[in-house]
């Protein structure tokens, strides 16, 4: 018994270490989508969601009306759901700015999701681009990404990467930075390149209302509910599209608590997702290889359940010498190292590029 279960984990967790190596493998295959100028600049809202963010909320206005998209063609959402002195901050900061609407609900029904809904029924937008209080995007970002959705009509959703505001704070911050790299440099990234489905992460990214629409708007009924919408998006044909070039920086969770309120929330999610879309999945246009990797998607946050369950077999399975251990360890053992020196060097070199591209541009000279 001991035996058969200790086979059963040592397979998922191969399988996933197997899986990272092939997604590892799958970012060569990754290109940058080509930007335009745009000739028609179509209706955008921004939502900016915000619970409670008297730190940062002023920042993300003042950087915010700074995007370079026409006035006429723009409208900003704070989507206010704030109980302490945060609504304060906001008034004062949209007093004398006509293209931003302050929505306030009476309830926190939905949580995110019903705020961000209610934005979608208050707007004609064609496109609703989503970031959250503590990421700072650059005056470009709408102009870049609606380019890229203008030139093909089927992507309902784009994401775009996570830069890092905090990284060097402290060693958590540094090591968070580098899981996060992880998930957009070789997970996104790779899932992009292969045609699977990818996740949209809850901000720094753009929907087609008509992509929303379609899918059914914002569910409450998880706590991933950007997860979520992404998939049921790209279920129905719509295109999802990775854009690594373009990057948003934002705020790493500076604490030991915080980092684990955040995966919490992100683990329970996804939990939830797989639980509330497998069927949708299997039953679904998906390829085998789409639905395959989806599955594999949504459970992920399972492998540190069952690293532990595996840990706790290892001390019977030992004791019984158990014969099956030893080679499902080394599989195991060879294929992990496997995927994480792939990404390792993988990251390096992303990491590389990105700092010679930064250290090559001149800075501003003060006169």
């Amino acid at each position: 018994m001991i035996s058969g279960l200790f086979t059963v984990f040592s397979v998922l967790i191969l399988v996933y270490s197997a899986n990272n190596l092939y997604l590892t493998w799958a970012t060569r295959k990754y290109r940058d989508r080509r930007v335009t100028e745009l000739t028609y600049y179509p209706k955008v809202a921004v939502q900016l969601p915000v619970y409670n963010e008297k730190e940062v909320v002023s920042r993300l206005i003042d950087d915010v009306v700074k995007l370079d998209y026409p006035h006429n063609s723009l409208e900003i959402q704070v989507l206010d759901d704030s109980s302490d002195e945060t609504k304060e901050i906001i008034d004062e900061k949209t007093t004398d700015k006509q293209f931003i609407k302050v929505l306030r609900r009476e309830s926190r029904e939905g949580f995110k999701a019903g705020a961000l809904q209610n934005g979608l029924n208050q707007s004609d937008a064609e496109y609703f681009a989503i970031f959250d209080a503590d990421f700072l995007p650059e005056s470009d970002f709408l102009r870049r990404v609606i380019s890229i959705m203008e030139s093909d009509p089927e992507i309902g959703l784009v994401q775009t990467r996570w830069g890092h505001i905090n990284k060097g704070f402290n060693k958590l911050t540094r090591a968070i930075a580098l899981a996060l790299d992880w998930h957009h440099y070789i997970e996104q990234v790779g899932r992009n390149a292969s045609n699977l489905l990818i996740n949209f992460n809850g901000s720094c990214g753009v929907m087609r209302r008509k992509a929303i629409i379609d899918a059914g708007g914002w569910k409450a009924d998880t706590l991933s509910e950007d997860l979520d919408i992404s998939y049921r998006i790209q279920m129905l044909g719509w295109k999802a599209a990775y854009i690594r070039d373009i990057v948003v920086p934002g705020e790493i969770p500076p604490t030991i608590e915080d980092y684990r309120i955040q995966q919490r929330r992100w683990a329970k999610g996804s939990i939830q997702c797989s639980k509330k879309l497998f069927k949708e999945i299997i039953q679904s246009n998906l390829s085998i290889k789409q639905k395959t990797q989806s599955i594999l998607h949504l459970n992920g946050y399972s492998v540190y359940l069952w690293t532990i369950i595996l840990m706790i077999l290892s001390v019977p399975a030992l004791l019984l010498n158990t014969k099956t251990m030893p080679d499902a360890l080394g599989a195991i053992g060879l294929i992990g190292t496997l995927s994480h020196v792939a990404i390792f060097f993988i990251l390096m070199k992303m990491l590389r590029q990105e700092f010679a591209v930064v250290s090559s541009t001149p800075l501003p000279i003060k006169i």
